[in-house]
């Protein structure tokens, strides 16, 4: 049999840091605060990566049809 409890929890309004509220909630901001910010351009830098390997996929695709188009006039010109 399991059992489930539901605690109450605290916020720091600061950094965001939670503890159950019957518990000594000391903690340091600084230190939640530089993980978040390694956190989010760890998430911004995976972002710019994919966005960057989005554009560089329709630029590809974007030369890829200028190519075929090109070559379409080349056999086009090549018949008459």
């Amino acid at each position: 049999m399991s059992e489930s409890f539901n605690f109450e929890y605290c916020s720091c309004s600061t950094c965001g840091y939670e503890w159950r509220k019957s518990l000594n909630g000391s903690h340091s901001c600084a230190e939640n605060l530089q993980r978040q910010l390694a956190e989010a351009r760890e998430d911004a830098t995976k972002y710019k990566i994919k966005y960057n390997n989005q554009c560089c996929e329709m630029l590809r695709l974007k030369q890829s049809k200028k190519d075929q188009t090109e070559l379409i006039r080349k056999l086009k010109d090549s018949q008459k």
